[in-house]
């Protein structure tokens, strides 16, 4: 884990230099994934807008219990890896682990529910390489 203030100095740095961003979200039952970059940046939130700038993330960064690690996607879970595109899996990649919540049935468990994550990768000067076919 790392303190949400190195967190925030990595969004500062992307937001400051325009950078593209790959955005990949593991949630309950459902999962995203887009480029974009960060439009804007406070101590309370922050907004990337998708690149087709049809659509946009806004995460609020002043939520109790967020977590912040920095990890390669190569050492994730396989349930989390099998999101990351292969030409993205040695990327470092900021991950966000949002509030955790619970349904009733995990909240009857004894075993500790997974949280939903935000992954954010820098993509590397020029773009990914295209897929093989």
């Amino acid at each position: 884990m790392i303190e949400p203030q190195e967190a925030f100095l990595m969004f500062e740095k992307w937001h400051s230099e325009r950078t593209r961003l790959l955005c990949i979200g593991a949630f309950y039952g459902w999962n995203l994934q887009s480029q974009g970059r960060i439009s804007t940046l406070s101590n309370q939130e922050i907004q990337i807008d998708f690149l087709d700038t049809l659509g946009r993330i806004v995460l609020r960064l002043d939520q109790e219990d967020l977590g912040f690690e920095y990890a390669e996607p190569k050492d994730a879970k396989p349930d989390v890896r099998k999101l990351v595109p292969g030409y993205a899996r040695d990327l470092g990649t900021l991950l966000v682990a949002l509030p955790l919540r619970l349904t009733l049935s995990q909240f009857q468990s004894s075993q500790v529910p997974a949280r939903e994550k935000l992954f954010f990768m820098e993509v590397p000067e020029g773009g990914f390489p295209p897929d093989p076919l």
